[in-house]
């Protein structure tokens, strides 16, 4: 086992950290070959059920998997996760792969895929490679899906209270495809991949909300119902080359990229909106309108890199071992949109083209992003004893964007050039005392514009798309400068030798953004209705950060008792102006998640972990409230096996919301057992939604509003699930000739004189990734 450098990544600045940790596994000749898989099939209470197959076969160069599965207990699938749980195991410790009750809604899914990899040669590592692999993937969803939310948004001395049930049904049909070649060998890297998918979608939802004051007083009530259909294609291709890696000695040291992107998109609605105020009638509105969407948009940019500058400018001078690599990258965009609004004339029982909102509009985009990046490294190696390594980066930037506008409503029509200064810069430091531990530091620091969009300069006010909500725009908004800092630390301690082994892992960042875009909100106080007017305002910021402290404790008899620590915290501060009056805004969400884990031996293992998620939003005004909101999650996991072929496992999740007061628990219980005298078959039993109080609730708080939704979900049900896991890997059992015995001598006499020479000739190894699986 050794460490190699990720020679797939550009710019590595022998760097030890960026590395690979490889196994030099050789598999026999006779096992380089073969297949394995799974196909189970489950009926249920409640008219659940689930059928699923995939397997995977391999050779000294080709692996090609399948996979199918068709279930309505919200069980995901994908190509790659269902070639994962393929694999013939003894328990699943983390429950995975199985129905999900906490997904919103409940799914009817039907999924089918499958991949194929051909290796023109026997290695396979980042420095040597030649390889093309395809895919395809079919999915159709049938999703059912009703909520209610309640929220709660500060005014001028009020509190508006906002109550919305939906409901919608939704059926979806998904392909894509994909191929992709790389070839790679000690001096070049070539890829190219391509990447193509279509959809086609039909959804009804019918929604209703009802508005009122801190009092519970009704001000206003809204249902809107909605129709619509529409499919999409798109094509994603990509191609790059490099030449002489990363050497800035050699002259020809460069990297080309490209990237192209097409999708077209079209779709149909109908919607009757019916708002009505119970406070002032003359507001009162009724909406029966279609759409019609026809849309197309095409990126695509090209990156270079020219990594021997200082070669080409300075000749043999060091240059203080500063090196030099420029880069620019240069993209052009374009997007076009027919919208065909209509509403409906009951005087001629048909729909009549809304002049007002049917619009055409086309945006181009160009921009370059030239640069210059400096690097230096300073390092210092003692073999097996200390790796002590510093990187310092800085990149000097800049940005030149064009972008064309143009509408059959003239407002819209808006040509805009800007030039930017971007740079941005880093430290890394990484020290690692073998066989002892590892410490791992970087700090990193950018700044990066954005320019408002079109809607937010000069939209399209469409009143029925949102009537609590309306955005008026603001065409004398500027762009903004986002400059960010962010910061990790991170250490392990690595002495096989101690039983207990811990890891401390620190981040964060602090996001300033000048003349940020925010809110100037109106309420109409009769209808709880929000008029926005945004603005460009200094002070908007944003704060992160997270911790994490784990450690493990070998104990006896092959135990291990392990705690894993989380604390996230994020604040976000704005100033804004809601009825005229200014505040500044904060929203601070805490996250702290303790976690036990417990092997007990070849019994099986058992955890448990307690999370409590805080949310809280707040105005510096007196005039404008704030709120709080608080979850309590509390988890436990058990797996034993009984007996030898028996597992059973258990699953408990408790949840507890301090403003709502509602509260769920969801208990799970499984038992797997496996048969036949080769034990490849299994039955088993599960217990879903034991105790029937499943419920899915989700909080949000922003900088003014703080909601709870509650959705449907599976309930309980039990099912009865039959499985069987073929498997075969190379060829018989039997004793090897002696022509393979002697071959096998030969190679530990080899061996026993070579270790370091079989190290340096690991692609000798030809391991596959299929045969590793199996074993």
């Amino acid at each position: 086992m050794y460490r190699e450098e990720d020679y797939s990544k550009e710019n590595l600045d022998d760097n030890p950290a960026d590395s690979l940790l490889t196994m030099n596994i050789k598999l026999k000749e006779d096992k380089k070959f073969g297949y394995f898989g799974k196909v189970g099939a489950g009926i249920g209470t409640d008219d659940r059920y689930e059928v699923d197959g995939a397997g995977l076969t391999y050779n000294k160069k080709m692996r090609t998997g399948v996979a199918f599965s068709t279930n309505n207990i919200n069980k995901s699938a994908s190509l790659q996760e269902m070639l994962r749980q393929s694999s013939y195991r003894n328990y699943n410790p983390n429950n995975r792969y199985v129905a999900d009750l906490g997904t919103e809604g409940i799914n009817r899914i039907l999924f089918g895929g499958g991949f194929m990899q051909y290796d023109f040669s026997e290695t396979d590592n980042s420095r040597l490679n030649n390889q093309i692999r395809a895919n395809y993937e079919f999915r159709n969803t049938n999703n059912f899906l009703t909520s209610a939310t309640d929220s709660r948004r500060s005014g001028d001395g009020e509190v508006y209270l906002e109550n919305a049930d939906r409901e919608s049904r939704a059926t979806t049909n998904a392909h894509s495809a994909g191929i992709n070649y790389n070839k790679r060998d000690q001096d070049k890297d070539f890829s190219i991949n391509a990447n193509f998918n279509a959809s086609d979608n039909n959804r009804i939802s019918n929604n209703v909300t009802n508005t009122a004051d801190e009092g519970g007083n009704l001000l206003s009530t809204s249902s809107k119902s909605t129709e619509s259909k529409g499919n999409s294609n798109g094509l994603v291709f990509s191609t790059s080359f490099r030449n002489k890696d990363d050497d800035d000695r050699n002259l020809k040291s460069f990297s080309l990229s490209y990237n192209l992107s097409y999708g077209e998109n079209e779709s149909e609605s109908r919607s009757i909106t019916d708002f009505i105020s119970l406070r002032d009638a003359s507001q009162n509105k009724y909406f029966n309108r279609q759409n019609n969407t026809n849309s197309n948009n095409f990126n695509n940019s090209l990156n270079v890199n020219y990594n021997a500058l200082k070669r080409l400018l300075f000749g043999n001078f060091n240059l203080w071992d500063v090196n030099l690599v420029a880069t620019n990258n240069v993209s052009f965009s374009n997007s076009d949109a027919d919208n065909r609004v209509s509403d409906y004339d009951s005087l001629t029982g048909a729909y009549m083209i809304n002049d007002s909102l049917t619009n055409t509009h086309r945006v181009t985009r160009i921009v370059d992003r030239p640069s210059l990046r400096l690097s230096k490294n300073f390092s210092r190696r003692l073999s097996d004893r200390f790796n002590r390594y510093i990187n310092i980066n800085a990149n000097v930037q800049g940005q030149f964007l064009n972008e064309k506008n143009e509408s059959n409503f003239s407002y819209r029509n808006l040509d805009r050039s800007y030039t930017f200064f971007t740079p941005s810069a880093s430290v890394s430091y990484n020290y690692q005392r073998y066989n002892k531990y590892t410490i791992e530091m970087s700090l990193s620091g950018n700044s990066s514009p954005s320019i408002p969009t079109i809607d937010q300069i000069r939209p399209i006010v469409d009143t029925s798309a949102n009537v609590y909500n309306i955005s008026l725009g603001n065409p004398n908004l500027q762009p903004y400068v986002t400059n960010a800092l962010s910061f990790n630390f991170n250490y392990r301690r690595e002495e096989s030798s101690k039983k207990t082994d811990y890891n401390v892992n620190l981040s964060g960042s602090v996001s300033d953004i000048n003349d940020a875009i925010v809110d100037s909100s109106i309420f109409d106080k009769e209808n709880a209705r929000r008029t926005i007017y945004l603005i460009n305002m200094d002070g908007r910021r944003v704060y992160s950060a997270n911790f994490r402290l784990g450690t493990s404790f070998k104990m006896k008899n092959n135990k291990v008792l392990q705690f894993n620590y989380g604390l996230s915290y994020s604040n976000t501060t704005s100033p804004n102006f809601i009825d005229g009056l200014y505040s500044v805004a904060r929203a601070n969400n805490i996250n702290n998640n303790l976690n036990v884990f417990y092997t007990l031996g070849d019994i099986g293992t058992v955890q448990v972990s307690q999370g409590i998620q805080s949310g809280v939003t707040k105005q510096t005004s007196e005039n404008l409230g704030s709120f709080r909101a608080v979850n309590y999650i509390t988890q436990g996991n058990l797996n034993i096996n009984p007996l030898k072929n028996l597992t059973i496992s258990n699953t408990v999740n408790y949840v507890t919301n301090n403003t709502t007061g509602q509260a769920s628990t969801l208990w799970n219980a499984f038992a797997s057992y496996r048969f036949l005298d080769s034990k490849q078959a299994e039955v088993k039993l599960s217990a879903m939604d034991i105790l029937k109080q499943n419920k899915n609730i989700v909080t949000n708080a922003s900088l003014n509003n703080l909601s709870t939704t509650v959705s449907n979900g599976l309930q309980q049900f039990f099912m009865v699930t039959l499985s069987y896991y073929p498997r075969k890997f190379g060829g018989s059992s039997r004793i090897r000739s002696s022509e393979s015995r002697s071959e096998s001598r030969s190679e530990r006499r080899s061996d026993n004189g070579g270790e370091r020479r079989s190290e340096r000739r690991s692609q000798s190894s030809g391991s596959r990734g299929g045969g590793m699986r199996g074993r």
